[in-house]
């Protein structure tokens, strides 16, 4: 059985530049996009900029370990990053893929839960049993 997980903290719909976003929270993004950018996976243009980090994971590993890593590389910025999550609404985003029966494990530490409550984060899961 398989699982593959992919995690982001995404900005999405704000008037700055993905690289003036990156200079205000001190990281660069794993990818950004502009309004009006062809999608790559989805051949729709963006209707909105956007900023996204990954956990820099492989897709195998497992969903506690990919939202330690993600909050691992925001910790050094995490200040840049409260006062950014005051003014735009950043979304923790998780795709999972789920094949031939896999179940995988998807629990949040209460630490884990409390970094993404000052982050002022939301939490999207988008669960694929295939």
């Amino acid at each position: 059985m398989k699982t593959e997980i992919k995690i982001n903290l995404v900005f999405f719909d704000f008037s700055m530049s993905p690289d003036d976003l990156s200079q205000k929270l001190g990281i660069n993004a794993t990818s950004t996009w502009r309004k009006g950018d062809q999608g790559i996976t989805v051949p729709i243009r963006k209707k909105t900029n956007g900023w996204e980090l990954s956990s820099g994971l492989d897709k195998s590993t497992d969903f506690e370990k990919h939202i330690d890593a993600l909050l691992a590389k925001i910790r050094p910025h995490k200040q840049q990053f409260i006062e950014m999550g005051k003014v735009l609404s950043p979304v923790l985003s998780f795709v999972v893929y789920s094949y031939d029966g896999a179940r995988p494990s998807m629990g949040f530490s209460k630490e884990a839960i409390q970094e993404l409550a000052e982050l002022n984060a939301e939490i999207d899961i988008d669960l694929y049993v295939l």
